[in-house]
């Protein structure tokens, strides 16, 4: 059963490394993962498509959204860790003042997830006439 489990994690982390576009076909894992933050985002949340990090469609969109999206995930969490490290390190010492090194670490924090998610709003990929360059329909 353990072997089972790290198998298909381990097949789903490689599946989400691969190309975003694989025989003119999106990236399933990617794809998966974009659909399930984007119910996540609109049916819980309640966040409007326009402002989220993910957007209601064409799927193509959404496998290159979903690749940032892990991006940021994962820039917040190391963030957050080594920040949690500094403070604590800091609040070793005696003069250090922990609060406002706590406070400076978590607007950088909310400064990163901003420029991330404006650069997501702002982006011409979501204009509804938007050509992908490397896209090929596939033709059955």
């Amino acid at each position: 059963m353990l072997q089972r489990l790290v198998t298909n994690i381990y097949a789903t982390i490689k599946g989400f490394f691969d190309p975003s576009v694989m025989d003119g076909r999106v990236n399933p894992v990617r794809l998966a993962l974009a659909t399930r933050v984007y119910w996540i985002q609109s049916r819980i949340f309640r966040i409007p498509d326009r402002f989220g990090f993910i957007s209601a469609g064409p799927p193509r969109l959404q496998v290159e959204e979903s690749a940032i999206f892990v991006f940021l995930v994962f820039v917040v969490s190391q963030m957050v860790f080594y920040g949690a490290i500094t403070v604590f390190l800091a609040s070793l010492m005696d003069d250090r003042p922990v609060k406002s090194i706590a406070v400076m670490l978590c607007l950088l924090t909310i400064g990163v997830v901003g420029v991330i998610w404006l650069s997501l709003c702002l982006s011409s990929r979501r204009d509804p006439g938007y050509v992908w360059e490397d896209w090929k329909a596939r033709t059955e």
